[in-house]
């Protein structure tokens, strides 16, 4: 028996009881439903299909919500194609969904227990080779800080594109991702909500070709929903757009991270005036997701002076990256590592020509979203640290909680 996710880009052929499960559901979009290609088992299991109970549960959505989900029971191991090993119900989860769209089905799961759709049965199988492990729900995700810098990192990502690339790779599979732009700035905790994102080109002056790339992620308003929660149970006075998209802040890191765009993606606002400590708090509220497969990803830049770089822009190779880059680079560094959180929520103060390095706050913000994330005695580990377009330090992190190995 192995164990085959149906979900995305993989691809199964199994035969269960008398049905045949559809080979390939990548091609169902939202908006159709699963009444022709059914993938689960209809009626009483007793008869036909009696030699499947010891590896089946069949879940109706019609009537069940994400936490009950989250509730049935996970107690058997088993290995997968891929490193590490996945926990499944029973081996197989099988799932009936009338009137609902393969996407939609999708995010019922992911907001559940369960990264795949496992498919596996008695009669015949076949596995698909090089899927990533699930993730227990048990399993807590460290939360990320990454550069997205000038727009144009998008068609030459560089060594920190290579970074963010390899951090990637080291992550289990995300529930879902929430990604907190210094691009989106609202008066209060704002949530995205919508099915697709939009891909936002929010600059200007920039080549033809990069107003062509699309992120095409899809949203999940679902978990949106829960991060909703997590944040008023925190005492934030958050709200729901249904219609908010993906600004570059957003899609440059994670078309570098995620260019399969197969994760759905929960854009967070920040708020520019409310400084450090506030997103530190707000990254604290976040912090249970990552016990339950959400990636929170903070985007920014650790400097970030459009005065600077319009300068060096101008002076061509003649440019030179000014002392305070690095100098400030470094503070932050030895701070983080240093679990100085005081010094870093007073950074504006503290921190080598803070104020050059940020004449405005937004692009270091995300920041503190993701140390609090990670818990209050998150360690640190800097992934990368390098400078681009003379000014922009690119510096990225991984924070995991106290207690990770």
């Amino acid at each position: 028996m192995r164990h085959m996710p149906i979900a995305g880009k993989y691809r199964v052929n199994a035969q269960v009881g008398d049905r045949k499960v559809p080979e390939d559901f990548s091609y169902l979009t939202a908006g159709q439903n699963l009444r022709a290609y059914e993938a689960g088992l209809v009626g009483d299991p007793e008869a036909t299909n009696r030699r499947l109970q010891q590896h089946v549960a069949v879940v109706g959505l019609e009537t069940m919500t994400h936490r009950e989900i989250a509730r049935l029971p996970v107690d058997e191991e088993c290995p997968t194609p891929a490193a590490g090993a996945c926990r499944v119900a029973q081996t197989l989860m099988m799932v009936q969904v009338r009137g609902m769209g393969w996407r939609s089905m999708t995010r019922q799961i992911t907001v559940g227990r369960f990264d795949y759709i496992a498919a596996l049965s008695n009669a015949n199988a076949d596995g698909v080779e090089g899927a990533p492990a699930m993730l227990s729900n048990q399993t807590a995700l460290p939360s990320l800080f990454v550069p997205h810098g000038a727009p144009t990192v998008a068609l030459r990502p560089g060594a920190a594109g290579a970074a963010l690339g390899r951090m990637a790779a080291t992550l289990p599979r995300p529930r879902a991702i929430i990604i907190v732009s210094p691009h989106w700035h609202t008066a209060v905790p704002t949530v995205g909500l919508a099915e697709r994102p939009q891909t936002i080109h929010d600059f200007g002056g920039f080549p033809d070709e990069l107003y062509d790339i699309q992120y095409p992620a899809t949203g999940c308003p679902e978990a949106a929903t829960e991060v909703l929660a997590h944040l008023a149970e925190a005492g934030f006075s958050a709200v729901a757009d249904e219609a908010r998209g993906l600004d570059h802040g957003a899609w440059i890191p994670l078309r570098l991270m995620f260019p399969d765009a197969d994760i759905p993606v929960i854009p967070l606002s920040i708020q520019a005036r409310q400084g450090p400590a506030h997103h530190y708090a707000l990254g604290l509220a976040l912090a249970p997701l990552t016990s339950k497969g959400f990636l929170v990803v903070g985007s920014g830049n650790i400097t970030h002076n459009l005065a600077d770089y319009q300068t060096a822009y101008s002076q061509g190779g003649q440019a030179r990256t000014p002392d305070y880059v690095r100098e400030f680079a470094d503070w932050i560094w030895q701070r983080l590592n240093a679990h100085d959180l005081p010094a870093l929520l007073d950074y504006r103060r503290q921190a080598p020509s803070a104020v050059r390095a940020h004449p405005t706050e937004d692009h270091l913000l995300p920041l503190f979203v993701a140390l609090g994330a990670a818990g209050r005695d998150a360690r640190a580990k800097r992934c990368h640290a390098g400078i681009d377009d003379y000014v922009i330090a690119m510096d990225a992190y991984t924070f995991h909680a106290g207690d990770h190995p």
